[in-house]
């Protein structure tokens, strides 16, 4: 039996996510921004799903980030959804105490098929336009 978390994913910026789910909940695919660096290209995915709970990482391998994803999966009368926050931390040079500046949050929510016109909690953010 297909896991629900299966498959092709977009969020509202038309990032778009594959995922392949394995008899352990370990999720594995593709991850293709659809704003800011890297736009179109493929990143590497890893992560875990249990029952409607999600988390995966992405590792922008050539931009000095990685993003974590972290929520839940919602079957509503909107359709399956995926409705995560998220965490990316940035290279930032220099001194350790500037740190901070390099660390962005924000939420996404995937849907099936075309980007999603619902939004996710609060106000959608990304930092990279």
């Amino acid at each position: 039996m297909a896991s629900v978390v299966e498959g092709e994913w977009t969020n509202q910026h038309g990032s778009r996510l594959l995922l392949k789910q394995d008899h352990d909940g370990r999720l594995a695919g593709s991850f293709m921004p659809g704003v800011g660096f890297g736009r179109n290209e493929a990143f590497e995915v890893g992560g875990f799903a249990r029952e409607d709970l999600v988390a995966f990482t992405v590792d922008f391998k050539g931009h000095r980030c990685v993003t974590a994803w972290c929520g839940h999966v919602l079957d509503d009368a909107g359709g399956p959804a995926i409705d995560a926050l998220w965490q990316m931390a940035v290279h930032v040079p220099g001194p350790g105490t500037e740190a901070w500046k390099g660390l962005w949050s924000g939420a996404d929510l995937f849907t099936r098929g075309r980007p999603s016109t619902r939004r996710p909690h609060g106000r959608p953010s990304h930092p990279v336009r």
